[in-house]
């Protein structure tokens, strides 16, 4: 007998909306601008609130951006330094950008590390920094970066994070207006994603300075990469802040991978060292490139440019780690191998610079389940292979992609399979989002002159897909998912015998909660239940949420193992077990 029950799913949903109304009446400024007008002036800062410090110095040979290099010291309380780049805002304006760890006094002072730079007078003073006080997750609680055991994310305090992210490569570019920026974040807020990620310039799918990847400014950089472009920057600051201010981290990648031929390695380290001195005081991730073994469209499948390719950026990436001043987050989108016949060359020729894997395969066309079945175990195999890294699900078979194929119930099995398989989160993201295609303006054909789809976004962003992930979020964050461990011999099938497809998964603490989820129907048998031990099973719907408790309890045999119960219907399921007194 199935009883349905909604109470605890509706009083979620209203705790959830009284913490953001909370949240929007406490609100705080994410970011903070001062001007250094004469030496040792004291300002007041809040703890991981960015505090922005203007200056003047003119340069006296060469550029700005390309030979210039100005550093700010800070010391903590604590007596610790912390070395901080500056930026240049254009003309003779400076900028550094500092989120203070602690309270109490932390003084400040200039380093010219390379470039004639005369600064108009000494660049000194004193922030008196205050604990933050308001609602916003990401400043109370602190930047997200790895749990001491490295299996999950969590807050400079400790709270566990659970990523979930949508993906809007094009998301910085006037492809979408700042209206349209608006009506996403609220959207994703209210289903409860917390991570946007975006390339900051050079988005995929586009030669170099094609329109479709500038803003109302222009592009990141001049054009031949000739310099930086800070009004490209200004505008892309409004939309990092408006992310932050709702409580959503940006993760940032830096450019698409296949950028680093046209620009070179070195131009693009001092565009990395650009993105960090903007950006590292926010609560943000880097994603050091996007697809760093596809190689420019035209050249896939001819010659080692990937190959080569990620040796660039695996420099490009332990620059980035060196000068990663606050220690937000790195991790590598890698490419599909698919695409390069299973290429035997890996993201990165050295994963330690990382902390995150994202995994990746296709977008379906007739065989995503095999394709989600295929990620799963590459994600396990970088797991194993690097231990104290984490692996989620970065790009695959995006709701929408070849004329929907990968719909709602691929979003799911691709969720569940990867969060009860050890991944801490998950990315999430649609045909149309990324592109940012419009009801007027779809996006067009990529490079390869082929078009992905023509989908608007303000229909895609609707899809059930966001709202089925999302609810799995709900329903794992009412547990103590941190501690879940994959535990695949708890069940007696997992994948299809021919391999193609996921069937079940299973997660969760030893001698404690069990989940299983069900993605097909198949005869499934409960393994390695606790001799004597009976438990109480609930039915979650990963569709809408709802609770279907059992009547009865469960209890395994001599061998520990019974027969898993049905569905209440014909659909995919999750199961929890509690292990009763």
């Amino acid at each position: 007998m199935l009883v349905l029950a909604m109470a605890g799913f509706t009083l979620w949903l209203l705790v959830e909306r009284s913490i953001a109304a909370e949240a929007e009446a406490k609100s705080v400024p994410v970011l903070v601008q001062r001007e250094l007008t004469e030496p040792n002036q004291t300002f007041s800062a809040i703890m991981y609130q960015a505090t922005e410090i203007g200056f003047r110095a003119d340069t006296q040979a060469g550029d700005s951006f390309l030979d210039a290099e100005l550093n700010v010291i800070f010391m903590e309380p604590s007596g610790a330094s912390l070395r901080v780049p500056a930026f240049w805002a254009g003309g003779n304006e400076w900028k550094v950008r500092y989120a203070p760890r602690s309270a109490g006094r932390h003084t400040f002072r200039l380093e010219i590390a390379a470039g004639k730079i005369k600064p108009a007078h000494e660049v000194a003073g004193t922030l008196q920094v205050r604990p933050y006080e308001g609602e916003n997750p990401l400043l109370k609680h602190g930047p997200v970066h790895l749990s001491q055991n490295h299996r999950y994310f969590a807050h400079a305090d400790g709270m566990p994070f659970f990523w979930l992210a949508d993906s809007w490569w094009h998301g910085i570019t006037s492809r979408l207006t700042w209206g349209g920026f608006k009506t996403l974040v609220a959207d994703r807020r209210q289903k409860g994603f917390n991570v946007i990620q975006f390339a900051v310039a050079f988005p995929c799918d586009i030669a170099p300075f094609d329109d479709r990847g500038g803003n109302e400014a222009g592009h990141a950089w001049e054009k031949d990469f000739k310099t930086i472009n800070p009004a490209y920057w200004d505008l892309t600051d409004k939309r990092i802040v408006h992310l932050i201010e709702n409580g959503i981290m940006p993760n940032i990648v830096g450019s698409w991978g296949y950028y680093i031929n046209f620009m070179g390695e070195e131009k693009m380290k001092k565009h990395w060292r650009y993105v960090v001195a903007r950006y590292g005081a926010f609560p943000v991730a880097w994603t050091i490139c996007g697809e760093s073994r596809l190689p420019w469209y035209p050249n896939i499948g001819k010659g080692d440019q990937g190959y080569q390719q990620t040796l660039k950026w695996t420099e490009v990436g332990r620059y980035l780690r060196e000068n990663n001043s606050f220690q937000r987050l790195i991790g590598i989108h890698p490419g599909p191998p698919l695409w390069f016949n299973n290429a035997a060359y890996e993201a990165l020729s050295d994963y330690s610079i990382v902390d995150i894997y994202f995994g990746m395969g296709g977008h379906g066309g007739g065989n995503e389940y095999a394709q989600v079945l295929q990620c799963l175990k590459t994600m396990d195999k970088f797991r194993a292979n690097n231990p104290g890294k984490v692996s989620i699900i970065g790009e695959l078979c995006w709701e929408g992609m070849y004329g929907g194929n990968c719909g709602p119930f691929v979003q799911r099995i691709q969720f569940w399979g990867a969060v009860l398989n050890g991944a801490p989160g998950h990315c999430y993201g649609t045909d149309s989002l990324w592109q940012m295609n419009t009801r007027e303006k779809p996006f067009g054909p990529s490079v390869t002159g082929s078009t992905w789809g023509n989908w608007p976004w303000e229909e895609a962003y609707q899809w059930l897909g966001s709202t089925h992930v999302s609810i799995g979020k709900r329903i794992l964050e009412k547990y103590e998912w941190w501690r879940f461990e994959p535990h695949p011999e708890w069940l007696s099938q997992i994948e299809e015998k021919d391999a193609q497809a996921l069937v079940a998964a299973a997660a969760g603490i030893p001698g404690g909660i069990r989940v299983f989820y069900f993605a097909k129907k198949a005869k499934q048998r409960l393994l390695h239940l606790e001799p004597g031990r009976k438990y109480q099973a609930i039915f979650i719907s990963p569709i809408d949420g709802r609770e279907y408790p059992r009547e009865h309890l469960l209890e395994g045999d001599g061998q520990g193992a019974c027969d898993a119960p049905r569905g209440p219907i014909n659909q995919d399921w999750v199961l929890v077990l509690r292990p009763q007194k």
